[in-house]
């Protein structure tokens, strides 16, 4: 097992954003009331329907349950929490730790040292990370 790190990932803590379209039609609306919070504009039917547009089958409720769900749910993001084991591969000018979740054509999905994720570019990626020489490897 030369070159492996002798130590297991840490585990961190992820917070997820699942799609508008993936919502059920009670969660849909708490994320549109938590995202309209403090702006003192108001939620409308427009916002739900434009939400749901996207989502295979349309729309599964009407204006009168949709005005009940307005009156009954409490805002709320919508954030999912899943323990993700960090493998961080690449480091910032700073230090910072990162893994590469994903890459696509036009960006790199990135999951940073505290657990917060974010993307880049691949001419930002470049310019800006640099491998992460692991400390636990041996030298063989």
């Amino acid at each position: 097992m030369e070159g492996q790190p002798v130590t297991p990932p840490r585990i961190l803590r992820v917070r997820t954003r699942p799609s508008s379209a993936s919502l059920s039609a009670e969660a849909l609306v708490a994320r549109l009331l938590w995202a309209r919070k403090g702006t003192g504009r108001p939620v409308t039917w427009d916002d739900f329907r434009r939400a749901r547009e996207s989502r295979q089958g349309g729309l599964d409720i009407d204006p009168a349950t949709f005005r009940v769900l307005l009156e009954t749910v409490p805002p709320d993001p919508g954030f999912c929490w899943r323990d993700h084991p960090f493998r961080p591969g690449f480091q910032d000018a700073e230090g910072r730790e990162y893994e590469v979740l994903a890459t696509s054509s036009d960006r790199i999905d990135l999951l940073r040292d505290d657990g917060v994720t974010g993307y880049s570019s691949h001419q930002e990626f470049k310019e800006f990370f640099t491998p992460l020489h692991h400390r636990n490897q041996s030298s063989g």
